[in-house]
């Protein structure tokens, strides 16, 4: 007769299920007995399920689990759930259960420090590497003229742009935007200028003045205020210039590719805010 194979599997899963029983029933610290009036059955009954002689029914399989503090993949030997652990990870888990609730509660607070702190530790390392890389420069609300003029004055750094930090960025302390062709082809109408604030600039140079209040992008000459559209805009002679107030140096004009991202502006306004800081950094 050939061997009865299912009963020989059913005999070995009995074993195996005994002997799992056992271990967590030593690792909990609870005698036969103790664990028997924790699950309704005799000190007899566990014995025979820990020798294979007999084994828990369904209903007893959940009194069983909560008694001895495990999950049924655990009581049958399934390693589908924690096999995902590290060795480490594995411990620690096994110790955390079997810990009294009060110390599991201690245990809890204190891994919550230890991730707060690495949280708070990481944020300040993204911090940095943000204000390391980028920069806000303030804008000022209105835009200066390349054509007749636009009134400047009490109208400065009521907004910011997020730039990429690099030495022409870190060397401005302003974004004007240009409004009209005056100096067409090289500059153009909307076009946002890094400025530097001085109060002189060389021949040659182009520069932001304000005449009579009106703010003007125009380039300095020994002649005087020069419009690259000079066909249409004559030259402001040098005589006109007594009033003139040169308000700073045209460094250059903001590309698509030097603006921070969307997502990198959001981050960086929200890192501003908690800064608590006005104007450039």
């Amino acid at each position: 007769m050939a061997p009865d194979k299912n009963k020989k599997l059913t005999i070995t899963y009995k074993d195996d299920l005994g002997k799992r029983i056992r271990m967590f029933r030593l690792k909990k610290g609870l005698m036969q007995g103790q664990l028997g009036r924790l699950v309704g059955v005799s000190a007899n009954g566990v014995t025979n399920w820990e020798k294979g002689l007999g084994h828990p029914t369904a209903a007893r399989i959940i009194s069983l689990c909560a008694a001895l503090d495990i999950t049924p993949d655990q009581l049958f030997g399934i390693p589908s759930r924690d096999s995902r652990l590290t060795g480490d990870e594995q411990r620690l888990l096994e110790t955390y259960r079997n810990l009294p609730s009060e110390d599991r509660e201690v245990a809890l607070d204190m891994l919550d420090s230890f991730r707060d702190r690495r949280a708070s530790q990481q944020a300040e390392k993204d911090k940095a590497w943000y204000f390391s890389h980028f920069l806000r420069i303030s804008k000022n609300s209105l835009k200066v003229s390349a054509g007749t003029g636009e009134y400047l004055w009490d109208h400065r750094g009521l907004g910011y742009v997020y730039l990429k930090r690099d030495e022409l960025t870190e060397a401005a302390d302003e974004i004007i935007t240009v409004h009209g062709d005056s100096m067409e082809p090289r500059l153009h109408d909307g076009d946002d200028l890094l400025v530097e604030h001085t109060s002189s600039i060389d021949y040659g140079e182009t520069g932001i003045f304000i005449i009579e209040g009106e703010g003007l992008v125009k380039e300095y000459r020994p002649e005087g205020l020069y419009s690259v559209n000079s066909s249409k805009y004559p030259l402001i002679p040098a005589k006109r210039l007594s009033d003139c107030v040169c308000m700073g140096r045209v460094l250059g004009v903001i590309t698509p590719d030097m603006r921070a991202g969307q997502e990198d502006r959001e981050t960086l306004k929200k890192l501003f805010a908690e800064e608590g800081k006005n104007g450039k950094r």
